[in-house]
């Protein structure tokens, strides 16, 4: 009877060990989760930081057998569509298309222009409003974490543009 106390007495304590051990274990896995949110969050802001001297352009005619210097020249055109004085004095850092080309793919694919200069980047934007009417559309350049989450605000920007109340996104 002694020795069976004894082995309960051990299972008990042995269970109380354990238990000890999954709550200190659960405590530093909420600790982890909440410092990966964090990382996760500054990543969003470091991604969406380094984006916002980028703009993508829709619409824009592709080539066949597209050049840089051809794709150059046909931002430069979208810029003087745009009324934009002296286009060839936006110095850009960057263009490029997004995504492969491929042999049978129907449309064109987005361009990504990233500027030199802030100012140059805002007038651009500045100017958009003139393409109305035509098939080409800027768009701001965010990371896939923000493009989520004004994807799903979407529907209540418009809800107010029709109901004529301000709104941002």
């Amino acid at each position: 009877l002694c020795n069976a106390l004894s082995k309960a007495d051990y299972a008990v304590k042995t269970a109380t060990s354990v238990e000890d051990k999954i709550d200190s274990i659960q405590q530093q896995l909420d600790e982890v989760k909440e410092e990966n949110k964090y990382l996760r969050k500054k990543i969003t802001q470091q991604e969406d930081y380094s984006r916002k001297i980028n703009l993508k352009f829709e619409g824009i005619p592709e080539a066949q057998e597209e050049s840089d210097p051809a794709l150059l020249h046909e931002i430069y055109r979208v810029f003087r569509q745009m009324n934009i004085e002296n286009p060839e004095s936006i110095i850009l850092s960057n263009y490029h298309r997004i995504g492969q080309k491929k042999a049978n793919r129907r449309g064109v694919r987005t361009v990504l222009v990233k500027f030199i200069s802030q100012k140059h980047r805002d007038l651009v934007w500045s100017k958009k409003k003139n393409l109305q009417g035509s098939n080409i559309f800027i768009k701001e350049h965010f990371s896939e974490v923000t493009e989520e989450a004004r994807r799903a605000l979407y529907p209540y920007a418009k809800s107010a543009r029709i109901l004529g109340e301000a709104h941002t996104m």
